[in-house]
């Protein structure tokens, strides 16, 4: 980690990378070129522009290590406020573009949705999109490995469709993950490049695909739809697809002007805070070491604290003691500020035993003071209106989670939190649309629950 880290900008995200400055550059300006590229198929038609970080480590094996891990080369946090690519590629292989185009499709494809997609159907997107290669004027897209695609066809033969879509990205083995990708890729190949009758023009079904998805279609029923196909014709359509030579789809590419402009290289905390932020959510131990040194060489880092805090905040005691002592370094800071508001949640929190009035009154301030200083902070909006729904006052917490659902209305956490406010407030249909969306997409099995029991709770009030 010694090794330095700089920044390159572009008007659609912030690119950090150890690369050597001629490829930093070079795969930036691709990425830019990218973005452009990929919107003739996805529509610039977009209400929402999420900012998104790319983090590219130079050395593949140190970003295993430093994610502990080893099944991917590249990922897309999705967050609140901040959209994270994180990645490593080989510039000396020719087809280097690939995992960077496939983790930004990711984050073009959140820009979309207004409700949660099949994982699926977001890896099959992204493994289309992975196949684009820019010309001066040009789009080329959709060259794939055919036979490839028919034997994992076949591989999967005997399984049902649903249990064919369905990726289990932290249980399944790689090989089988791999197969099921490329069943993905095949649907959206298909969907764009087959012989079907469809009404739609092959550079506009993309997008007719997940805007019906958007106005609540499941996503295999809208794609039989489009295709014209029953479920049982499916395979055999797919088969025979592929075992014909295919004809790769051409879109004259718009010219831009802009390029990625180098900014500066990090110091050394910042460059160590870069690393940190980046790991922290798989690889806690990694984060708090890195923290610890940082702290121990600079203390009293008001950045260094408040992350120490969020990285230990399943031991409230302690990540309220960060907290405390990151605001009184710095206390007219956003990040200072929020994290303080975060702590005193989580006190109240882990100790349903005791009153914790007090404790939200004081996030209270501190999420308000947050949004007092930098008002486009969406997650603290959040952080805000959760406060509200906590407190019985359902009407303000509506207030501060919409604004929080406009940016990220496919979140799950967030749709539970609107459900049960509408709940609370009568708004019985509006609370069955939010909380249903929770109780099927929300990644924590206990949150799921939690969703399940309310949905059921919410219907039968309907009922009566």
């Amino acid at each position: 980690m010694n090794r330095s880290w700089c920044e390159w900008e572009t008007e659609h995200f912030t690119l950090y990378t150890d690369l050597r400055h001629k490829d930093a550059l070079r795969i930036a300006n691709d990425l830019l070129e990218f973005h452009y590229a990929a919107n003739v198929l996805l529509s610039n038609d977009t209400s929402r522009e999420t900012n998104v970080n790319i983090v590219i480590f130079r050395n593949a094996r140190e970003f295993r290590r430093e994610l502990n891990q080893s099944k991917f080369i590249g990922l897309m946090q999705p967050s609140l406020q901040e959209h994270q690519i994180l990645l490593t590629t080989n510039l000396r292989d020719r087809a280097y573009t690939k995992t960077p185009f496939h983790e930004y499709t990711h984050h073009l494809i959140k820009l979309r949705i207004e409700q949660p997609v099949p994982r699926w159907l977001e890896e099959g997107l992204a493994q289309y999109f992975e196949t684009i290669v820019i010309d001066k004027d040009s789009v080329e897209i959709g060259k794939v490995q055919r036979r490839r695609l028919l034997n994992s066809l076949a591989a999967t033969k005997a399984l049902p469709w649903v249990e064919r879509l369905t990726l289990d990205l932290s249980h399944e083995k790689t090989p089988e993950l791999s197969m099921k990708y490329d069943v993905s890729l095949g649907l959206v190949h298909f969907l764009v490049h087959g012989d079907i009758e469809s009404e739609f023009a092959p550079n506009d079904r993309i997008v007719q695909w997940l805007t019906n998805i958007n106005r609540g279609a499941d996503a295999l029923s809208e794609f039989l739809e489009l295709v014209g196909l029953e479920q049982d014709e499916l395979f055999d359509a797919l088969h025979s697809h592929f075992s014909r030579p295919q004809d790769t789809f051409t879109l004259r590419n718009s010219t831009q002007t802009q390029k990625a402009s180098f900014q500066d290289c990090l110091d050394e905390v910042d460059r160590h805070l870069l690393i940190a932020r980046s790991v922290f959510k798989f690889n806690l131990k990694r984060a708090d070491e890195i923290l610890q040194r940082v702290e121990l060489r600079f203390p009293g880092d008001f950045r260094v604290l408040s992350l120490l805090s969020e990285v230990h905040r399943h031991d409230t005691q302690l990540a309220f003691k960060y907290a405390q002592e990151a605001f009184r370094t710095k206390p007219n800071s956003y990040m200072t500020n929020f994290a303080l508001a975060n702590a005193f949640v989580q006190l109240c929190v882990a100790n349903h035993s005791q009153p914790c009035d007090d404790h939200l009154d004081r996030a209270e301030t501190h999420y308000r003071n947050a949004l007092s200083i930098d008002h486009t902070r969406v997650d603290a909006a959040f952080g805000l209106g959760s406060v509200y729904l906590h407190r019985g006052r359902a009407g303000d917490a509506i207030n501060y989670l919409r604004v929080a659902h406009k940016q990220t209305p496919w979140s799950a956490r967030i749709n539970l939190q609107l459900g049960e406010a509408y709940r609370q407030l009568g708004e019985l249909r509006a609370a069955v649309r939010h909380v249903t969306i929770a109780a099927q997409w929300d990644d924590n099995e206990h949150r799921r629950d939690l969703a399940s029991k309310l949905l059921t709770q919410i219907k039968h009030q309907l009922e009566n």
